[in-house]
């Protein structure tokens, strides 16, 4: 059975840290902002569970290069998505923040995104360059 967490153990447990940081970053906006949701609500749970199935993919896969765009776009998608655009008066959703520690929550969220955005890219970068 393939499995990159043989080829690469180093690396492999550091996209798993990475992974986890980045959906406790949502966990705990959620909890900061959302006093009434718990980590088994969907809003927590269901990205927790897309992220684990991405590094399972991505440890278990014999398509690891794909697994690793994907676990980028997650990552990249929680750093614009929830700790950038979602601050930003658009209009387009149904709160308006209007606290410092909304902001502040929010920076924590796309600062928690960070790693997950840069080790993928960098592991993506070596593949690149091996092939």
């Amino acid at each position: 059975m393939y499995s990159t967490l043989a080829l690469n153990g180093r690396f492999a447990v550091a996209i798993t840290i990475a992974t986890a940081l980045s959906w406790l970053g949502e966990v705990i906006h959620n909890a900061l902002e959302l006093p009434g949701l718990t980590v088994l609500s969907p809003e927590a749970s269901i990205p927790g569970v897309i992220a684990a199935l991405l590094l399972a993919a991505y440890l278990f896969s014999p398509y690891p290069k794909v697994a690793l765009w994907l676990l980028f776009f997650w990552g990249l998608l929680g750093l614009i998505g929830g700790g950038i655009l979602s601050v930003l008066l658009l209009g387009i959703f149904p709160f308006a923040p209007a606290t410092v520690q909304h902001y502040l929550t929010h920076v924590f969220y796309g600062a928690a995104e960070l790693p997950l955005v840069l080790i993928s890219i960098t592991q993506l970068k070596r593949h690149s360059l091996r092939v």
